[in-house]
């Protein structure tokens, strides 16, 4: 059976951070919106601080980015004389969709290369990858200049506009979707919503977050570098007087900087949305009036038992996992443990909603590894689903350094972690949302034996080699006091 229910990993962005209240979020990755692959992430500094007790992380006042260019208007030329009728000149688009579709503009043939074909991956098709001719204009554009480390994306040219959006037809229904990630990319790398607002319908559901984070990229002199997104479309159809598309969005990694340098970094995204499209009569296009948990019911004859327990297909009930005794032992041996049973306490209370266990293990003086379950929780809650553990996380090229580190009460377990399979049910019993199973990459753990409970308690993770940390330290990287394949 297919099911093309997937949302990326809880641990994608590779940093630990709060996310903005109002938003539904899948464990540290939300359903929807970049903002949750681009927090402010805790930084290696603080990393380095727990293991070497009392290293802040400082820096000068950071200053303004390079302003962004825009291209202004081209400009036009005088009529000659003794001639009755002008030189043919490029005229510049109107500044929105609606005075663009006003003009009755006519559909042109690269146009027609945004409409898509409507796949359905439940009779078995493959995935059909959504058009972005907006990424060809800037690689021909001579003043389009790529965002570095150093500075913001330069010389940025508006999207082309599509006939197509102005028809009220499926087709047009497509060239919305092509334009909403030409609209984004627009937004990410200007740090302004002009476009990409105008597709929003006022009252879109999780919409929001979208422009939220262009906004706060904004207002914090931080921009993109790199991760461009994509979407694969895996199913559509008709709904109503409406449109409805089941689109992976897809981006290669990607940091965040400001002029300071990286605030964090990410292995990329991988997502599943379905967007809701309504034709705008007042506006005379087509509009995004929603960005929902992407999900497709591949058995909607699977009802749920009578008697209320675990919906059918769902695995077993997750039960709470027991403390080892050797996360009391002040060892690597013992970090090794609490590093191993912090992942089992991160599947269970993340499905259950049984948030004991995990509080036990959380240092209470370090870090907001609380965001992690953030979204599963809110999950449970807002949708009333049912989570079942399909496959752990787990951790394996383990290396675990405790008695080399600085502080004695410090152990920094690190290595490449894969995030396990997870899928929620509704409470009819058919697949709302899958997480599936994601390798996540180098991740490092900080954990401190804390005296007053006589057990290891993490403190902070993050996403790069420990290698960083040590370096951070002012220290030599030591041989690791453990280590486990």
């Amino acid at each position: 059976m297919t099911e093309r229910t997937e949302g990326g990993g809880v641990f994608s962005n590779g940093s630990v951070t709060a996310q903005p209240s109002g938003e539904l979020d899948v464990g540290q990755q939300a359903v929807s919106g970049r903002i949750i692959f681009r927090p402010g992430s805790q930084n290696w500094a603080a990393l380095a601080a727990v293991a070497a007790l009392g290293l802040t992380a400082c820096g000068s006042q950071p200053q303004p980015a390079p302003p962004v260019e825009v291209p202004g208007d081209p400009e036009g030329t005088d009529q000659p004389e003794g001639t009755e009728e002008p030189p043919e000149t490029d005229q510049a688009q109107p500044g929105t969709l609606a005075e663009f579709c006003a003009g009755d503009p006519q559909v042109q043939p690269e146009d027609e290369d945004r409409i898509l074909h409507g796949v359905n991956v439940i009779t078995g098709e493959g995935p059909e990858e959504v058009p972005v001719p907006y990424f060809e204009q800037l690689a021909s554009s001579e003043e389009f200049q790529p965002a570095t480390q150093q500075s913001p994306a330069e010389g940025v040219e508006a999207p082309e506009f599509s006939a197509l959006i102005c028809d009220s037809s499926t087709d047009g229904a497509y060239a919305a979707l092509s334009h909403w990630f030409e609209f984004l990319h627009h937004a990410e790398l200007t740090r302004d919503n002009e476009y990409l607002a105008q597709l929003h319908m006022e009252d879109c559901r999780d919409c929001a977050v979208w422009e939220t984070d262009v906004e706060d990229m904004a207002a914090e002199n931080q921009w993109l570098v790199g991760g461009e997104i994509f979407g694969e479309l895996y199913f559509s159809m008709p709904m109503g007087e409406g449109f409805e598309a089941v689109v992976d969005l897809v981006s290669d990694p990607y940091e965040r900087v400001d002029p300071e340098g990286v605030v964090t970094t990410s292995v990329g995204i991988l997502e599943t949305n379905t967007f809701e499209l309504v034709f705008d009569e007042h506006q005379g296009h087509w509009r995004v009036a929603g960005i929902a948990p992407g999900f497709v019911d591949t058995d909607p004859g699977n009802d749920s038992d009578d008697d209320g327990g675990t919906p059918p297909g769902a695995g077993e009930s997750p039960e709470q996992p027991e403390m080892p005794s050797e996360v009391e032992e002040h060892s690597p041996e013992g970090a090794l443990a609490a590093m191993d049973y912090w992942l089992e306490v991160f599947d269970y209370s993340g499905a259950t909603g049984d948030m004991e266990p995990a509080e036990q293990m959380m240092h209470p003086e370090w870090g907001e590894l609380e965001s992690l379950f953030e979204g599963r929780l809110e999950l449970i809650e807002q949708e009333n689903v049912t989570i079942a553990l399909d496959t752990p996380t787990e951790i394996s090229e383990v290396r675990v350094w405790q008695g080399s580190l600085p502080n004695p009460e410090a152990g920094m377990v690190s290595g490449q972690l894969v995030e396990g399979q997870w899928t929620a049910y509704a409470e009819d019993g058919t697949v709302f949302h899958v997480n599936r199973e994601h390798e996540i990459g180098t991740t490092t753990y900080m954990f401190i034996y804390n005296d007053d409970v006589g057990h290891w308690q993490a403190a902070e993770t993050g996403g790069n080699e420990p290698e960083e940390v040590f370096e951070l330290m002012e220290v030599e990287i030591p041989e690791p006091d453990l280590t486990r394949d």
